[in-house]
């Protein structure tokens, strides 16, 4: 997406910068292991795979900016497509350092 379009986009949905490290993901995704295998019950795997690219920044007068990178978020695989989480429902997060958001997206990996 565009600058444009990401300000246009609910910044809810786009991490801020400094939430999507290698660091930061892996002390997010080793504290929200549990979670998401109690919660989304036909998780086979849970790893860390490559990010959107994208994170915001807010100055001290609430202005967004946002920056282009190589970044990471937590991958959990599901066994069943039906167990996908339903994405009208929004992106999950879970945390890493701090309030620092981490995005988690779910994938199916189809056995065919």
């Amino acid at each position: 997406m565009s600058d444009s379009q990401l300000a246009q986009a609910n910044i809810a949905s786009i991490p801020r910068q400094g939430s999507t490290t290698l660091t930061n993901v892996r002390l997010a995704e080793k504290r929200s292991r549990r979670f998401i295998k109690q919660n989304y019950l036909d998780v086979v795997e849970i790893g860390i795979g490559p990010g959107w690219g994208v994170t915001y920044a807010q100055d001290q007068y609430g202005n967004d900016t946002f920056v282009h990178a190589a970044d990471h978020m937590i991958v959990a695989v599901v066994g069943k497509n039906s167990e996908c989480p339903d994405p009208a429902r929004g992106t999950l997060f879970v945390f890493g350092k701090g309030d620092l958001r981490v995005p988690a997206r779910f994938l199916y990996r189809h056995a065919g």
